[in-house]
C-alpha cells in the first residue's frame, strides 16, 4: 500500500509550484531576438540610417546581450547580413515587469574580433559611421505589449525617437564574432 501526502499539502505544493512558474515567466519575457520594425511607422525609420536586431537574455532584474546594427537600404528595414553595420554589447541593461533599459556604446570599439575600427563592414556609409559614429551612446527604453516592445531609442542629447521591435524566430546570438565572417582582409595595421 503507498502512503499519499494529505490533500493540503499536495494543494499546497501544487500552489507553490504554479507560482514559482509565474514569477519564472516575466523574469525570461524580454529573453529572444527582437527585430526593428518599420512598416507603418514612418517616424521612426524614415530619417534613420540604420535599424537595429536585439538579442537580449534577462535574468531576473537584470538584462545583458548584445545589438546588431543594419545599415538601410533605401525606406525599407535589410536584415541582411552583409548589411550589418556595428555590433554592440548591451551597457547598463535592467529589467522591471516588462519594461528594460539599456545602452550601447557606438563611440567605443565594438567588434570583437574584427579588424579595425572603421574596417570590418563593408555596406555602403558603414565604414564612415564606424569611424565617426553619429552617436557615442545610443539608449533604448521599451515596454512589453503583447508580443511587441515600444519605446524610445535615444541618440546621445537628440530628443527621442519611438520604435517597435517584434520578436523573431532565430538563434540568440552570444558574440559579435560572427559579424567578421563579411569583414573585408584588411590585414595588419602593424
Amino acid at each position: 500500500m503507498t502512503r499519499r501526502a494529505p490533500s493540503w499539502l499536495r494543494a499546497g505544493l501544487f500552489g507553490a509550484l504554479c507560482l514559482g512558474a509565474t514569477a519564472c515567466g516575466t523574469d525570461r519575457a524580454l529573453t529572444g531576438v527582437w527585430q526593428q520594425v518599420c512598416e507603418g511607422d514612418a517616424s521612426a525609420c524614415a530619417d534613420a540610417p540604420f535599424v537595429y536586431k536585439l538579442h537580449l537574455g534577462r535574468f531576473g532584474d537584470d538584462l545583458t546581450g548584445l545589438v546588431a546594427r543594419y545599415a538601410k537600404s533605401g525606406p525599407a528595414a535589410s536584415f541582411d547580413t552583409l548589411r550589418e553595420c556595428g555590433c554592440y554589447l548591451v551597457t547598463s541593461g535592467s529589467a522591471r515587469a516588462l519594461t528594460t533599459r539599456f545602452q550601447i556604446e557606438p563611440g567605443m570599439p565594438s567588434a570583437l574580433g574584427c579588424p579595425a575600427v572603421g574596417h570590418a563592414f563593408s555596406a555602403p556609409g558603414c565604414k564612415e559611421a564606424i569611424a565617426n559614429p553619429p552617436c557615442q551612446t545610443v539608449q533604448f527604453e521599451l515596454d512589453g505589449e503583447s508580443d511587441t516592445l515600444v519605446g524610445n531609442l535615444k541618440c546621445d542629447d537628440a530628443p527621442p525617437v519611438t520604435v517597435r521591435f517584434e520578436p523573431v524566430n532565430e538563434r540568440l546570438r552570444r558574440t559579435c564574432v560572427g559579424a567578421c565572417r563579411n569583414a573585408p582582409d584588411t590585414g595588419s595595421s602593424e
